[in-house]
This record gives C-alpha cells, sequence and structure tokens, in this order.
C-alpha cells in the first residue's frame, strides 16, 4: 500500500527543525498491493505543503532538468509550499541521477522509481495517493511553469471553494524552443487561448490543457484516472471532475506545452479513438444536463457541440437520440433556432435519420428499442412547428400535379425534402441563387432555370427568412405564372 513516510528521526540530534527548514531523507523499499515494488526518496522539512506538482519521468533525460528548474523556480517552491513529487515508470534513461542533483539541493523533493513499467495515468493516481499538498498539478517532464503560475492557480481555488480544477493558456514550442527557453530565457510566440470554461465544449476538444491544477479531495472522489484509455484519460476525467462543480478559467500564460515525436499525443490515431469513446460515454449525461439550462446555455449547446463535432460519427447514434430530440424541443419552445442551429438539425437529420428517405414514417436505430424510434413526422413538426407544417401541407395538396422544387440547398431544405416525402411528394430538383454546382450532394441549379418548365411549379423556400424578401423578388422577376410558392 502506499504511505506517506514522513517519519520523525529518533533522538534530538537528528530532529528535523521546520524553522531551519532541515531535511531529513528516507530511502525505502516497499510494495504495493499488486506486488510491484518502488523506492522512494523524499526530503521533509515543512509541513504547510499547499501544491503538490507531479512530474511523470519516462524516456525524458532530455527534458526533465528544465522541467525542474522550472518547478524550483516557482514562487511557492521558494516558500516552501510547494513540493515536487517525480515519479519514474522504469524509464531506461538516466533521469534518477539528475533529479539527485536537485533533492541534494532543495527541500520539498521526492522521487519514487517503481521497478517495472507504469502507466501515465498509473503514475499520476500512484503520485495523488502520496501527495501532500492539498492541490495537485500537472507538471510534465516536456512541459515548463512559469515562476508565478502555480501560486496563482492555488490561489484562484482558494477564492472559489466551490470550483473544481483551475487552467489557464499556454505557449506551444518545439523541443528546440523549448531548448532556448530553458537555456535563454526566450518564449516562443505560439499562443493558445484556451478560453472561458464550457463544460459542454470538452465534446468538441480537451481545451483545458495539460498544466491544470485540481483539488487532492476531489481526486479521490471521482475515482482518479482511468486505466482504460493510455493517452486521452485527463479528458475522461475532467468530465467526471466538472459534473458537478465548475472550472476556473485564469486567462493568463501559465507555461509552455512541447511537441514532439515521444509524446504520447503524437498519436494521433489512438488519441482521436479514445477521445471519440470517451465522449461518447459521457454525452448522454452532459446533454441532459443542459435542459433545465438557461436558455443561452442549450443555444450555444446545440450550436457549438452537436455541428462541430456530433459524436453519432463514431458509430453509435441511438445512445443520444431521445436526450437530443428533448433538447431540439426545448430549444424550439424557446424560440432559440438560428442558423447555426439548422445546421445541427441537418446533421441530425443525416446522421440519426438516414434511412429516412426509404422508410419514411419511423427509423428504428435500435431494433426493439422504444427509446430509438424516431417518428419522423413528429420530429418534423418539432422542428418547423406544427402550423407551418399543416400549412405547407394544406398549400401541397391545393397543387396535387406541380412539380415540387426547394430553393435553398442548406440542411433546411434536406428537411423540406423529407417533409414532402412524407406527403407522397417527390422533389425534383434544388434551386439555389447564392450557390453553384453540388453542395450537401445536391445539384443546384439557378433561379433561372425554372424557365425551362411549363407545367405548374410548387416552389418551396428553405431559406433564412431574412432572404424571404430577396426570393421573392427573384420570382417575381421570373414572372413566371406557373410557379405557386410556400416560405417554410
Amino acid at each position: 500500500m502506499f504511505i506517506n513516510l514522513k517519519k520523525k528521526p529518533r533522538g534530538k540530534s537528528q530532529v528535523a527543525s521546520s524553522a531551519s527548514l532541515q531535511e531529513t531523507r528516507t530511502y525505502i523499499r516497499f510494495n504495493r498491493l499488486d506486488g510491484a515494488t518502488f523506492r522512494m526518496v523524499q526530503a521533509f522539512a515543512s509541513t504547510n505543503i499547499r501544491v503538490t506538482a507531479i512530474v511523470s519521468a519516462y524516456c525524458s533525460e532530455s527534458f526533465i532538468n528544465g522541467c525542474l528548474q522550472a518547478l524550483v523556480r516557482q514562487s511557492l517552491f521558494e516558500r516552501k509550499e510547494l513540493e515536487v513529487l517525480i515519479v519514474d515508470a522504469n524509464s531506461p534513461e538516466n533521469e534518477g541521477a539528475i533529479v539527485q542533483r536537485y533533492i541534494r539541493d532543495h527541500c520539498n523533493i521526492r522521487y519514487i522509481r517503481n521497478e517495472q513499467r507504469t502507466s501515465l495515468y498509473e503514475v499520476w493516481n500512484q503520485a495523488a495517493s502520496v501527495a501532500r499538498g492539498d492541490y495537485l498539478l500537472m507538471a510534465s517532464a516536456d512541459d515548463r511553469l512559469f515562476p508565478r503560475s502555480s501560486q496563482l492557480l492555488a490561489d484562484a481555488l482558494d477564492e472559489s471553494p466551490n470550483a473544481a480544477l483551475a487552467y489557464g493558456d499556454w505557449v506551444h514550442a518545439s523541443p528546440d524552443e523549448l531548448a532556448k527557453f530553458d537555456s535563454q530565457g526566450l518564449i516562443p510566440d505560439r499562443k493558445c487561448r484556451a478560453g472561458e470554461f464550457k463544460r459542454t465544449r470538452l465534446l468538441r476538444c480537451h481545451y483545458l490543457g495539460s498544466q491544470i491544477m485540481w483539488r487532492k479531495d476531489d481526486h479521490a472522489r471521482v475515482g482518479g484516472f482511468s486505466l482504460n484509455y493510455d493517452i486521452a484519460s485527463d479528458l475522461d476525467f475532467a468530465f467526471r471532475l466538472t459534473k458537478k462543480r465548475a472550472a476556473l478559467y485564469l486567462g493568463i500564460d501559465i507555461g509552455i506545452v512541447t511537441r514532439h515525436e515521444k509524446a504520447l499525443s503524437s498519436n494521433r490515431s489512438q488519441t482521436e479513438n479514445e477521445r471519440s469513446s470517451i465522449i461518447e460515454s459521457h454525452f448522454r449525461e452532459v446533454l441532459e444536463s443542459q435542459i433545465d439550462a438557461p436558455e443561452r446555455t442549450i443555444s450555444s449547446f446545440l450550436a457549438d457541440c452537436l455541428t462541430e463535432r456530433p459524436p453519432w460519427r463514431e458509430g453509435k447514434p441511438e445512445v443520444f437520440v431521445e436526450s437530443y430530440m428533448k433538447a431540439l424541443k426545448l430549444a424550439r419552445e424557446r424560440g432559440l433556432l438560428n442558423n447555426q442551429l439548422i445546421k445541427t438539425v441537418e446533421q441530425a437529420r443525416r446522421a440519426l435519420l438516414g434511412e429516412l428517405e426509404k422508410t419514411p414514417e419511423t427509423i428504428a436505430l435500435t431494433p426493439g428499442s422504444r427509446d430509438t424510434v424516431i417518428n419522423t413526422r413528429q420530429f418534423l413538426k418539432d422542428y418547423f412547428g406544427h402550423q407551418k407544417v399543416s400549412a405547407f401541407e394544406k398549400k401541397l395538396s391545393e397543387h396535387p400535379d406541380a412539380l415540387v422544387m426547394i430553393w435553398g440547398g442548406s440542411a433546411k431544405g434536406g428537411l423540406v425534402k423529407s417533409l414532402t416525402q412524407l406527403n407522397k411528394r417527390t422533389v425534383h430538383c434544388y434551386i439555389d441563387s447564392r450557390k453553384r454546382g453540388t453542395f450537401n450532394n445536391r445539384s443546384l441549379h439557378p433561379p433561372e432555370f425554372l424557365r425551362s418548365f411549363d407545367q405548374p411549379l410548387f416552389l418551396v423556400v428553405a431559406m433564412n427568412p431574412a432572404y424571404h424578401s430577396e426570393t421573392a423578388s427573384r420570382i417575381t422577376e421570373l414572372n413566371k405564372a406557373n410557379i405557386a410558392y410556400f416560405h417554410i
């Protein structure tokens, strides 16, 4: 088991005085519950530790010295309120020798060497279990923290007891640029702005970065990092950590994050696969948490998240149908639908109602499951509005012999096509005055194309209301008495 090795030496001459900050080092080998062993080297001096900076060391000999330099320059370290905890995951390189030099010269540095290869998230959980600080800070060997970063993050959490974590912006660097920072203090000019915290944004990307600070008590509360993932478990951890508590965005540069071929995140394929799996596992809970939220939250949720990174692209749309429909209906009731949300609905139409044109009455995404049977007509009524759909169907029935055409090749036009087919009519073509060629897999024709038809035409204008007057004037310019049109 993991134990804190803070032991009081026997004898007055050996007692470590907290006033003089003398240190007592302990070198002990002991077993974990799983049988693995590791050796811990630590120096004890201060009992007023606020933050534990966790450094995972594996094949990081070229980075570890600069990392420790940045940590011992932290304002909290100088005040003996920051401990540095290095966990060597049985690295084949010589990080241990470098760490030992720092242990000789500095208090509040501890070093653990595991006797077998340990994954990144095993290391972080292991470190969290023996950390002495109230707050935990990611401090990867290939990253660098700016001198006051740990203090600013800790102060922010002190002032906001209901916040789960704190984060800020960062600067991207190549290994060469990192070396120039270590030797000359030169900071690259490639800043990444994380932005204000919005939990639904995590469905798009892990924008919190790799230099976050969180509470040790919360680490235990949510169960630590999942070992089901090798690269993206910190995204899963962020979802769980912020489920009931928010995150603080400081809006300042926290440090430097290095991109290089040895980094775990350089494996793009595995990273994306793991992120997709994590997003899928949290999507329902995140979505349902927004249903009773303020209007702007639902609007931004539908616009920002579903449009940018719909999780059903990864293969399991049935998981999200019921919650999505609830949120969409509520968004309509609150008058939140706009152009961006229309695009969102088109994403849903293509992904969730992929067989709509073949089986228009209902779509059973998972056979036998009542939660995943979509009533297509009800879906379209919820989107367009019951009165609008009724007016459309009445107008359509008044022109039984007309060729149905849709003005607008956007998402809304695709939904109009579905509604037309529910009424046993076929869409002949799409008209669009702003686009040409193929768009959304639809062939678009200019308005002049309508002049080539002598038979009755029923033109459904599926455009944003802002363009209604424009389309009406264009239809008038055609001077064709055989055209009836309807704005939906």
